[in-house]
C-alpha cells in the first residue's frame, strides 16, 4: 500500500513539477508572431552631452590605439612579418587575439554610429592584413593551433581559454561585415567558422564534454550569426556543438543552477540559446532563455543590473553577504544586455526594456571613467571600495574590450519598431529616422519631462494626425466608462496602460499587414507575407456593398400615403 502511495505523489509531482519548490522559475512565453527590430544605429543620433562625451572618448582611445599591435601575434603565427610591439597586460598571455576581435567590433560599431570614414579605413586596412595572416585551413589566431588540440585532450597546460578568445575573432569580422559592408571580412569569417566545423564534426560526445567545460564564450551566438549571412549548413552544425545541453535542459525546467557557475562563461552561452531560436524559431531555446534571465535578475542580480562576485554566481538571494571589492563585472552586465535585447525583441515585454534601461545608466555608463574614457573591471558594492579603470595600453582584460563595444554603440536599443510602431526603450534626448516611414523622430530628455517632435512626409503626418485622433476619442470612452464605474481607477493608468491597448486592438483590425490571415486567424498577414518570402508594394481595399445605395421602406407609411392620395 506505501509503495502505491508514493507511486501515486511522485505521479502528481511529474504532472506538477512546481509543486511545492519556490525556487523553480519557468516564465509563461508570449512570443511576438513577428519579432520587433532596433533601428540601424546610423538612423540614429545622440543629443545628449553626456552620452556625446562618453563616445567621443571612446572613439578617441581606438584611434590611439596602434593596429599593428594587435595584429603582430598573427602575423606571429602566419608567418607574416608585422613590425609593431605587441601591447602589455593579457596581449602578451595566452589569451592574446581577443582585444582584436572586440577591436573590431568597435571600430565598426563607431563607423555605422558616426560615419567617420578614418573609422572605416582603419577595419579596412586591418581586414587586408588579417586576410594575409590567415592559413590555407582556415585558422586565424594569435597563439598555436594546437592550444585546441590540447583542450580536446583535456589538458589545459601552457593554454588558457583558445575558444574564447576566438569567439572574439568570429564576432569581430562578422560585424566588420554588418556595419561596414567589407566583403573580405565575411569571407574570412566563413573560412574561419569552416576551421571550426573541422573540429566539431569530429567530436565524440566526451570530446564535446571535454571541450565545453572550459570557457568558450559566445561560440554558439557567433556561429549562429555567420549562418544568416551564408546559409552553409556546416556553420549551423558547428553553431549546435556548442549549445550546452547539459545547462539548457535544467534552465528549461526551470532549475535555478547558477551557483558556483562563472558567469561570464554562463551568460554568452544563453546569449547563444536565444539566438538559436531567432535562426530555426525553436521556442525550447527562447524558454531557457527567458527562465535564465528571470533566474539572474530575480535571485542574483544587485539594484545597479550588475551580477557576480569575484565573476561568479552565488546562492540564490544572498547578495548582500556577496559585497566585496570584486563585485559586477562589466562583462556580464555587457552580455546581459544583449540577452535582454533579444528578449526584448522576441516578445515585446516591457520588463526587459525596465530592466535594460536601468541597468544600462547604473551598470554601463558608469563603467567608463568620463575624463580619460577608461572603464572598469568590476563595480564595487562594499562600503568603502573604489572603481579601477584600465590602463590604455597595458591592461587589455575582457573588460577592456567588451568596454570598446559598449561605448561605440550608445545610439543601440534606444529605439525599435514594429509593423506599424515605434517604442522607445531609453529616455535620453536623441533622434531617430524611420526611413521606411519618411518620418523623423526627436526626443527631448529633460527628466522628468520628455518631449518627442514628429517630422515627416505630408502622408506621415496624416496617418499620425488620424491616429491621435482616434486616440482621442478611445480616451473620452475610456474616461466616461471609468466615470460610471463603481471603482473607478486612476486617469493615469486609463491613459497608459488601457487607451493603448484598445487604441493598438483597433489599429490591428484596421492595418493590413496587422490584420489577421484569412486562412489562419492566428497568423497576422504581415507573417503570411514573410513565410512566403514576399513584400506587399501597395494593396487596394474593397468593402461589400460600397456604393450600393439600400432604400429602406416603411410598409405602413407608404400604405398610408396610397390611402391620402386616393382620397383627394
Amino acid at each position: 500500500m506505501l509503495k502505491k502511495l508514493i507511486a501515486i505523489i511522485m505521479s502528481i509531482l511529474s504532472i506538477f513539477p512546481f509543486f511545492g519548490n519556490e525556487n523553480l522559475i519557468k516564465v509563461k512565453l508570449d512570443p511576438l508572431q513577428v519579432p520587433l527590430e532596433e533601428f540601424s544605429m546610423k538612423n540614429v543620433t545622440l543629443l545628449d552631452s553626456y552620452e556625446q562625451n562618453a563616445f567621443q572618448k571612446e572613439v578617441e582611445y581606438l584611434k590611439s590605439l596602434e593596429p599593428d599591435r594587435l595584429m603582430r601575434g598573427f602575423g606571429d603565427i602566419s608567418g607574416r612579418k608585422i613590425n609593431a610591439e605587441k601591447y602589455g597586460g593579457w596581449e602578451t598571455s595566452a589569451i592574446q587575439g581577443h582585444t582584436l576581435g572586440h577591436y573590431l567590433t568597435a571600430v565598426s560599431q563607431a563607423f555605422a554610429s558616426s560615419g567617420d570614414k578614418d573609422l572605416k579605413e582603419i577595419t579596412d586596412y586591418m581586414i587586408s592584413v588579417l586576410k594575409g595572416c590567415q592559413l590555407q585551413n582556415g585558422y586565424l589566431h594569435a597563439i598555436p593551433e594546437e592550444h585546441f588540440d590540447r583542450i580536446e585532450n583535456g589538458n589545459t597546460s601552457g593554454t588558457w581559454v583558445p575558444w574564447y578568445s576566438m569567439h572574439k575573432i568570429l564576432a569581430g569580422l562578422i560585424d566588420v561585415y554588418t556595419f561596414t559592408g567589407n566583403k573580405d571580412a565575411l569571407k574570412i569569417a566563413s573560412k574561419l567558422g569552416d576551421w571550426v566545423y573541422s573540429h566539431t564534426s569530429k567530436w565524440t560526445p566526451e570530446i564535446q564534454k571535454t571541450v565545453l567545460n572550459v570557457e568558450y564564450g559566445g561560440m554558439n551566438d557567433c556561429l549562429y550569426n555567420l549562418y544568416k549571412y551564408t546559409k552553409n549548413e556546416n556553420h549551423l552544425s558547428a553553431a549546435h556543438s556548442f549549445d550546452e545541453m547539459t545547462l539548457f535542459e535544467p534552465l528549461y525546467n526551470g532549475e535555478d543552477v547558477l551557483n558556483g557557475k562563472h558567469a561570464n562563461t554562463t551568460i554568452p552561452k544563453i546569449v547563444g540559446a536565444i539566438n538559436r531560436y531567432t535562426v530555426t524559431g525553436e521556442e525550447y531555446y527562447l524558454q531557457v532563455a527567458a527562465n535564465f534571465w528571470e533566474m539572474v535578475v530575480q535571485n542574483h542580480t544587485y539594484i545597479t543590473g550588475g551580477n557576480s562576485e569575484w565573476e561568479h554566481f552565488g546562492e540564490p538571494k544572498v547578495l548582500d553577504a556577496e559585497r566585496t571589492n570584486c563585485n559586477c563585472e562589466t562583462c556580464n552586465t555587457y552580455n546581459m544586455l544583449k540577452l535582454t535585447r533579444e528578449l526584448f525583441k522576441a516578445t515585446g515585454d516591457k520588463k526587459y526594456g525596465d530592466y535594460y534601461e536601468n541597468t544600462f545608466i547604473n551598470a554601463i555608463l558608469s563603467s567608463q571613467n568620463p575624463e580619460t574614457g577608461m572603464t572598469t573591471y568590476f563595480q564595487p558594492m562594499a562600503t568603502g571600495f573604489f572603481k579601477v579603470y584600465s590602463s590604455p595600453t597595458d591592461h587589455f582584460w575582457c573588460c577592456t574590450g567588451s568596454g570598446m563595444e559598449n561605448f561605440s554603440k550608445l545610439g543601440d536599443s534606444i529605439y525599435f519598431y514594429g509593423a506599424d510602431s515605434i517604442f522607445v526603450n531609453r529616455y535620453t534626448s536623441s533622434s531617430v529616422v524611420w526611413e521606411e516611414k519618411g518620418l523623423t523622430i526627436t526626443q527631448n530628455a529633460d527628466l522628468p519631462n520628455v518631449t518627442f517632435t514628429i517630422n515627416g512626409s505630408a502622408e506621415a503626418k496624416q496617418i499620425l494626425a488620424e491616429i491621435e485622433k482616434e486616440r482621442e476619442i478611445i480616451l473620452a470612452a475610456a474616461l466616461n466608462e471609468n466615470a460610471q464605474s463603481a471603482k473607478p481607477k486612476p486617469e493615469n493608468i486609463i491613459a497608459e496602460r488601457i487607451v493603448p491597448g484598445r487604441l493598438e486592438k483597433n489599429l490591428k483590425e484596421i492595418c493590413l499587414l496587422s490584420q489577421a490571415f484569412v486562412k489562419n486567424p492566428d497568423q497576422t498577414v504581415e507573417a503570411y507575407v514573410q513565410g512566403a518570402k514576399s513584400t506587399v508594394v501597395s494593396f487596394v481595399r474593397l468593402e461589400v456593398g460600397e456604393g450600393i445605395e439600400k432604400q429602406v421602406s416603411d410598409f405602413a407609411a407608404e400604405v398610408a400615403a396610397q390611402s391620402a392620395a386616393f382620397n383627394k
